[in-house]
């Protein structure tokens, strides 16, 4: 282990931390999120999610790499789902989606849906690049109309995944307006192609609340009222299926499937342990000792001296802070592997913008240039994961793996290295 680490690091000698991100385990939670749905969607055969529509017996899968593939690299980890089978890449913002296209991902090798825009984004530069847009109001739907037929006439269509929204607040057409955006769909058919039909649940992660049965509801009008304006036989593609969904109510995987967090092998619900479905983190944090010095007895460290030493000791500093993702805390509560130890160590006073500091005592095994794990698999015994080092700082685990800054290096290991 150690010396894969040491050699990984030829490439980063001038920056004494890294996160590690292994693509073939990314590559196995895919296969592993769809082989559980497959097998449960099986079981649930008989649900439906409205009376007018049929539930596909193997879902497609929508890889989301938004937020620069949860901070784990946008282009690498796309490339790796695609390698892995998914039919969709997800983006938040338009410019990642750009980006996915001009590294080389074509619509051969996988459709991108996006949803974040304002409108002034360019409109005509994400159509020619073959990117769907989700709509969720009427001025996109207009807005986009228009770019068509200002720009392509009736040589290329736009497609676009309709969203519908309750119980959330964010963008989406609410059950009042669905007639007005079937309307202006049927309207502007010259101009787009409907391609999808989807939702998000704000309370995914608490199955039995009461909210998210009528998100169910207010989804199933949604689909028979587009079959009333445009006909069974052109239904698209149905996905309302997050990780959290995926694992609670996999009968509700429909035509795809949107396994975000899970896909990084981090849980987003409790009480379900998806170590059991072979889903594992792909992400690790190191870093090395920098200098490691003695510390007289009584002594502050760090600032507001918010730690005091109790005895003659150690201390120890890892180049790391919080203007690199870890988070900020004016008090001793993180811990992490140390390798020399081969056990836990805790940090002593506030988290500095470039710095982490430790109490290692008066006979500490550990030498400047030696490895810490701040977490990752949580393999070894006391080791961490991205979800233990959350619960440790207060924060979820989606905060910990996506704050990690641009400028820490990643080293990839798996296919795409």
């Amino acid at each position: 282990m150690l010396n894969r680490i040491k050699n990984n690091l030829n490439n980063h000698l001038f920056y004494p931390a890294w996160a590690e991100v292994d693509l073939q385990i990314i590559k196995k939670n895919i296969k592993n999120i769809q082989k559980f749905i497959n097998y449960k969607a099986k079981k649930n055969s008989k649900f439906k999610i409205t009376s007018k529509s049929k539930i596909a017996a193997s879902p497609k899968i929508l890889g989301v790499v938004k937020a620069n593939a949860y901070g784990h690299g946008l282009i690498q980890v796309a490339n790796s789902m695609v390698e892995a089978g998914v039919e969709y890449l997800g983006t938040a913002q338009i410019s990642e989606a750009l980006a996915l296209r001009e590294s080389g991902i074509s619509l051969k090798n996988a459709k991108i849906l996006a949803w974040l825009y304002a409108p002034d984004a360019d409109f005509s530069k994400i159509i020619a690049s073959d990117i769907e847009l989700s709509v969720g109001s009427i001025w996109a739907l207009e807005k986009i109309a228009q770019t068509v037929k200002a720009n392509f006439s009736l040589s290329k269509k736009a497609k676009i995944h309709l969203k519908m929204d309750i119980e959330f607040g964010r963008d989406g057409f609410s059950p009042k307006l669905y007639d007005q955006c079937f309307r202006k769909v049927r309207e502007y058919q010259n101009y787009l192609t409907v391609t999808g039909l989807w939702t998000h649940f704000a309370m995914a992660d608490v199955p039995e609340h009461f909210s998210n049965n009528k998100v169910i509801e207010a989804y199933n009008l949604f689909v028979d009222k587009y079959i009333e304006y445009f006909g069974q036989e052109n239904l698209p593609i149905r996905h309302i299926a997050n990780s959290a969904i995926c694992l609670t109510r996999p009968e509700l995987a429909l035509d795809m499937i949107r396994p975000g967090i899970l896909s990084y092998g981090l849980k987003t619900i409790d009480g379900i342990d998806i170590k059991k479905l072979g889903i594992c983190p792909a992400m690790s944090l190191f870093g090395k000792f920098s200098s490691i010095a003695p510390y007289p007895k009584n002594s502050g460290v760090s600032y507001g001296h918010k730690y005091i030493t109790s005895d003659k000791t150690n201390i120890a500093v890892v180049p790391l802070g919080y203007a690199d993702g870890l988070r900020w805390v004016d008090e001793n509560k993180i811990k992490c592997y140390s390798y020399a130890r081969k056990n836990l160590i805790k940090s002593v006073g506030s988290v500095c913008m470039d710095q982490i500091l430790f109490d290692l005592g008066q006979d500490c095994p550990e030498k400047p240039g030696d490895i810490v794990e701040f977490f990752g698999q949580g393999a070894k015994s006391n080791s961490l994961t991205a979800d233990d080092f959350a619960k440790m700082v207060g924060t979820i685990g989606y905060n910990v793996i996506t704050s990690i800054a641009p400028k820490v290096p990643r080293i990839y290991k798996g296919e795409n290295s």
